[in-house]
């Protein structure tokens, strides 16, 4: 073919041909001009060529395309279809207040973002505070019932249980007339760590008190207010709080050396849990109607002790505290000189008016003073905790709850109601009555104790009794959960004799009754004017004493349940109450009993308790 060339090509089975051709314009073509612009238009033509021979139906390539769209689908439908995967906004909600109270329903938007005032929540929601929400305060309660085995520390050794109670571990007396001497020097032996030591000073004329020391190094605070001078005579108090262990010797300077009397009384006791000084009070008078009412004092505290001193120009007996009737204050042996007396009452019961009265002769004059010691901490139960924080155990301690006022029964007779107890509403009570039968009446059978007989009717039974053949009998009784309330505890028994009937009640007490609530009893006779008795016993339990005697009592080393209390045929009738521990002596003096003497003493076991936590 003149001028241009057309290659040709043709399909055969080998593959494809390349189909080239070219335009070659004529130097003569009004075209040839355009040879670059031509040129251009050659590049796309032969990418047009490259995919017609790419797409050619010998080669599966279908599959390649078929991919590609199947992607491109995919990423269309992400990308620019309208899809939830692709949906997002942000939404601001706002709260400043909860005064919509609690609601079940949900803040929506857009209605909702600022004016929200709900809350969903349990109950004891407290929002009483603007802009806070907080849980009220609630309460579970725990209980759990603990053995010897289960109360262990970490080191699997027995951990102490309860608190000990208000003990008065050793006293002493102590005084100088010496002219040439300024003090007066005590010695307690084998002083308790931690414990209470309280020292009273009397002196005649206008002697002062003007330090209080020891070889210990013990710090003595002067009690404020106790301080009095009057009537020729001086009497004060000074107090450590927690003295240090050992043999101690105090010593009371005084502001003169002279002959005038100058005498202390030092006191340890021990049981007070974080104890302080409650308060003091001094007064002076003449003795009236056969008393010398010393200073009373009102507790603030609802366990401690009251001390008191009483310096006059009477004469107090050698051998007893010349505590008058129905006092709660016992001094046996604790004459400061001739004339000088001092007593002590350990009290565990609510705060209240003590004042000591002494019997003195009518008309003597006297100054005296008296303290007050409270525990700052209460006591009454003991938390026990091992070395991982886990608690151990919970023990109570046995408190005293009520008193009674004894009752004689003078004339003889079968039956005796007292009525001066009131029960209180605490928590695991029991009552424990006090039975002191004629000595020279014998064949006195089938006693029986009831409280409320005209309500609940509530039985006790016998803890511990001792028959001396001619010389009565003494016993002691007991009861569980009595119910609360001034009720009526009647006695019954055969053959008419005179009689002391009393009653005392406890809180914290083991409930099981028994010899489980009252175990150890024990029992004792003998003669003379010193008589004693021992308990095996335990911190936290609480022991009480009975005892009858054919003489007048003149002193009693432990708490008193009663005064000493005298019908005809009997003497006297007394009992006393003390903390446990391991062992508790229960010791009396009295006038020489020439009949046979008779004790009972008990031990009541503290509940282990159920505690808030």
């Amino acid at each position: 073919m003149p001028g241009n060339q057309l290659g040709r090509s043709s399909l055969g089975e080998s593959g494809p041909e390349s189909v080239n051709f070219a335009v070659k314009p004529s130097s003569n073509s009004p075209y040839s001009g355009l040879g670059f612009f031509v040129y251009l238009l050659h590049i796309p033509m032969r990418i047009i060529h490259f995919v017609i021979d790419w797409l050619k139906v010998y080669e599966p390539r279908w599959r390649t395309i078929l991919a590609v769209i199947v992607l491109f689908a995919i990423l269309s439908s992400v990308f620019f279809v309208s899809s939830s995967l692709t949906r997002a906004a942000t939404f601001t909600f706002s709260q400043t207040t909860w005064s919509g109270g609690q609601s079940a329903s949900n803040a929506a938007h857009p209605g909702d973002q600022s004016t929200w005032d709900k809350y969903s929540a349990q109950n004891n929601i407290d929002f009483g505070t603007a802009g806070a929400i907080k849980t009220s305060a609630s309460t579970t309660n725990v209980s759990e019932t603990f053995t010897a085995t289960t109360n262990k520390d970490a080191a699997n050794t027995t951990a102490a249980i309860g608190e000990p109670g208000i003990a008065l571990i050793q006293q002493i007396i102590s005084n100088s007339t010496t002219a040439s001497q300024a003090t007066v020097d005590a010695t307690l032996t084998s002083t308790t760590g931690g414990n209470l030591i309280i020292v009273g000073a009397m002196a005649d004329g206008s002697l002062t008190v003007s330090s209080v020391t020891d070889n210990i190094g013990n710090t003595y605070t002067h009690a404020t207010n106790a301080n009095l001078t009057a009537n020729g005579r001086t009497t004060d108090f000074f107090y450590t709080l927690s003295a240090t262990s050992g043999v101690t010797t105090v010593t009371a300077t005084f502001s003169a050396a002279d002959t005038s009397t100058k005498g202390i009384v030092v006191w340890e006791v021990s049981g007070l849990n974080s104890v302080a000084f409650d308060l003091a009070a001094a007064t002076s008078g003449t003795a009236a109607s056969a008393n010398g009412n010393g200073a009373s004092v009102t507790t603030t505290g609802t366990r401690g002790l009251v001390a008191a001193l009483n310096y006059s120009n009477g004469t107090f007996s050698a051998t007893g505290p010349n505590m008058s009737a129905n006092n709660e204050f016992t001094g046996a042996g604790a004459r400061l000189a001739s004339n000088a007396a001092s007593a002590i009452s350990l009290i565990s019961t609510s705060a209240a008016a003590h004042q000591p009265a002494w019997s003195m002769t009518n008309g003597v004059t006297f100054t005296a003073s008296t303290v007050a010691f409270k525990e700052t901490v209460n006591a009454s139960t003991t938390t026990l905790w091992d070395g991982s924080g886990q608690l151990t155990a919970h023990h109570g301690q046995v408190v005293l709850d009520a008193m009674a006022t004894p009752l004689k029964v003078n004339p003889a007779s079968t039956s005796a109601d007292l009525t001066s107890l009131t029960v209180g509403s605490g928590s695991n009570r029991a009552l424990v009555a006090e039975l002191h039968f004629a000595f020279a009446t014998s064949g006195v059978t089938d006693i029986a104790v009831t409280w409320d007989p005209s309500g609940a009717n509530q039985p006790l039974t016998q803890i511990a009794t001792l028959n001396s053949a001619g010389s009565g009998i003494t016993e002691l009784w007991g009861l569980v959960n009595p119910t609360s309330g001034n009720k009526t505890l009647r006695v019954t028994w055969t053959t008419s004799t005179t009689a002391i009937i009393n009653a005392v009640s406890w809180t914290g007490v083991d409930q099981t009754g028994g010899t489980t609530s009252f175990p150890n009893a024990t029992t004792g006779t003998g003669s003379g004017n010193v008589h004693s008795l021992t308990i095996t016993s335990a911190l936290g339990n609480t022991t009480m004493y009975a005892i009858s005697c054919n003489q007048t009592f003149i002193g009693l080393g432990k708490p008193r349940t009663h005064a000493p209390t005298g019908v005809a045929n009997l003497g006297q009738g007394v009992g006393s109450w003390a903390p446990g521990a391991a062992t508790v002596t229960h010791t009396l003096a009295s006038g020489s009993c020439s009949s046979r003497f008779e004790i009972c003493v008990k031990d009541s076991t503290p509940l282990v308790s159920d505690r808030n936590a």
